[in-house]
């Protein structure tokens, strides 16, 4: 939360919303894998 200039519970609130969101456990590598390829083939488009 320190290097993204935003209070931890902010931080720990956005995580919790992206996994409600998208269905997938953060917990997770894999799961957070797919997420980061997919925002990295949604930032190429």
């Amino acid at each position: 939360s320190k290097a993204l200039f935003i209070h931890r519970n902010t931080l720990e609130y956005r995580l919790n919303r992206i996994s409600e969101l998208t269905g997938l456990d953060l917990g997770n590598f894999d799961d957070r894998l797919l997420l980061y390829v997919a925002l990295q083939l949604d930032e190429e488009r």
